[in-house]
């Protein structure tokens, strides 16, 4: 009755198959952090740009 017993759900993965978890796993966060810098680098090119025009109508603001 050998032949009814499935193995192969018992074994585990092979050291290649963990190295490729391993390395698929570091390039899905480092892409993830990359989309993150990328964010946070558009934010605050877009404060830079748009900060003198604030800076300008505060005055202006600040009368009514």
């Amino acid at each position: 009755m050998a032949h009814l017993h499935n193995y192969r759900h018992r074994q585990q993965p092979s050291w290649i198959s963990q190295v490729g978890q391993k390395v698929l796993h570091a390039a899905q966060f480092a892409a993830e952090a990359k989309g993150l810098w990328d964010l946070g680098r558009g934010i605050y090119q877009t404060a830079q740009t748009i900060g003198p025009y604030i800076g300008a109508a505060a005055p202006a603001l600040a009368l009514l």
